[in-house]
């Protein structure tokens, strides 16, 4: 007991329980540190939040070493919870779920083996690393649409000759386009990170604290709405020759450092600078206990292995292609539409089919793609979206359902960008026995489905470009929905032949 007492365990714990997270999560674990490593304008900072984290730890070691360490056994059923929905989201294979619940798998695992004051005092190392997780790209669209409504209406003050369309601003000598990387995500998530560690180190007051994030949220907008606007400025008055314009990531941070100066010197003036102290008047350690251990020994390595026995690669099979709708004029490659059909981005790892015809005088774009796990667990579809919404705008939308209860979402859409070409849009996906329109529960379908013995999917995607609208188009779908829907499902399955058939 006397040895125990001596070590630091207020920082081993935490360290020792970090690194057994990590090695048994690596498939999620592995994929965050891939996604910091490519240091693009997104999630570049990862590893730098990893050693904030470390040094603040270390800041902090006079408070971790003060903490007493011990069991506390009710925090086995949160972790439990917490654990169960990774694998949830590890089977339907959801990264970005797994990924922002691996900081509170590590921070629960340090609750129930450590203590409550240990898991008081960690708490702030997992909501930090909660910046450094891909989460944050769901707002990266409508952050986009924000830069360009501001530099809109600033540039609107100069008597400047532009154009704003949609995400692109036309001056006379080119185009600026405010692309994924210049919607300031980046900036967005360091400022508020930034600031979140400035309360936490130098304010107790949770007044100031809140202040200080929402300070580092506007900074953060600000930085690159500046960034855009003084470049579009300054590719006016060059002719699109400065070379800020292709050093515009620099140009950035160095903007970002300047306007975040003002953080700094208001934590350097009202911030208190005193040096952490040890904790007096917490309970003595209760020690570590065997059930404890055992508990959350079972909780943890009990997920990652039973979810690789699910996921273990099934009988290899052989794709066999669905016979093509024979019931209309096939179209020639020379009088196919010379439009690009309406898709979030080239949709991967499936047989895709495809078929051009038409019904009267109107094209038909019949696509679809057949999924199967082959070796390891791969992503059936596209999961947030089908249809990239800083590209095309949904006019409108409705269900209608086939007669054997299939159910079809139609849209009528637009591209954002370009000469005005409407396409209507029918899909459906199927998954196991399911079929579904909401591309969300067809990822949770999938969970269902593997434990049947389902490893295939499909996806069946109906197009056709209208002119000036869609009334021809909307009537040609309901022809061959109604002729050749049902078939077009009953064709989704049986697709794939186990080796042994062929």
């Amino acid at each position: 007991m006397e040895t125990a007492k001596k070590l630091p365990l207020g920082l081993l714990v935490p360290g020792a329980l970090a690194l057994l997270v990590a090695a048994l999560y690596w498939s999620t674990f592995g994929t965050l540190l891939h996604r910091w490593l490519r240091f693009d304008e997104s999630y570049g900072h990862g590893l730098l939040l990893m050693a904030v984290i470390l040094w603040w730890f270390h800041d902090q070691r006079v408070v971790f070493r003060s903490l007493p360490v011990g069991p506390w056994l009710p925090a086995w059923l949160p972790l439990l919870l917490v654990v169960a929905v990774w694998w949830v989201a590890a089977a339907t294979d959801i990264l970005v779920v797994q990924q922002v619940l691996l900081p509170w798998i590590w921070w629960l695992a340090l609750a129930l083996l450590g203590g409550k004051a240990l898991a008081k005092h960690s708490f702030f190392a997992a909501l930090l690393f909660c910046f450094a997780v891909p989460i944050w790209d769901h707002l990266n669209d409508y952050l986009i649409d924000l830069t360009v409504v501001v530099t809109t209406n600033l540039l609107s003050m100069l008597a400047m000759p532009i154009l704003i369309q949609s995400n692109e601003i036309h001056i006379p000598s080119g185009i600026i386009t405010v692309a994924d990387g210049c919607s300031g995500l980046r900036y967005l998530i360091i400022g508020i990170a930034f600031s979140l560690l400035s309360g936490q180190l130098f304010f107790r007051d949770w007044r100031w604290r809140i202040g200080l994030l929402a300070l580092g949220l506007l900074l953060g907008l600000v930085t690159n709405w500046l960034r855009v606007y003084s470049l579009v400025l300054i590719g006016y008055a060059t002719e699109m020759q400065s070379s800020l314009l292709a050093d515009h990531e620099l140009y950035g941070f160095v903007l970002f450092g300047v306007i975040f100066s003002l953080m700094f010197f208001l934590v350097r003036w009202k911030g208190d600078n005193s040096a952490p102290t040890a904790v007096d008047g917490l309970p003595s350690a209760a020690g570590f206990s065997w059930p404890g251990i055992f508990v959350a020994s079972v909780i943890l390595i009990a997920a990652p292995l039973s979810i690789s026995l699910l996921l273990k690669a099934p009988a290899k099979a052989q794709f066999v292609a669905p016979p093509a709708i024979s019931s209309y004029p096939t179209l020639s490659a020379d009088t196919m539409p010379a439009m690009t059909p309406a898709y979030f981005r080239p949709i991967e790892r499936a047989q895709h089919e495809l078929q051009w015809f038409a019904i009267g005088e109107q094209p038909v774009l019949i696509e679809r793609f057949f999924y199967r796990q082959q070796q390891a667990k791969q992503d059936f579809m596209p999961y947030r979206w089908l249809f990239a919404r800083q590209h095309w705008l949904t006019l409108s939308q409705h269900h209608r359902t086939l007669s054997d209860g299939t159910g079809v979402l139609i849209r009528e859409m637009e591209p954002r960008i370009g000469v005005r070409k409407l396409w209507l849009s029918a899909y459906w996906m199927s998954v196991g026995e399911r079929t579904l329109t909401n591309a969300y529960l067809a990822k949770l379908a999938e969970l269902p489905a593997l434990f049947s013995g389902r490893h295939d999917a499909a996806l069946v995607a109906i197009q056709l470009p209208c002119e000036i609208d869609c009334a021809e188009a909307v009537a040609a779908l309901d022809r061959l929905l109604d002729s050749d829907g049902v078939k077009l499902q009953q064709q989704n399955s049986e697709r794939w032949i186990p080796a042994d058939d062929y």
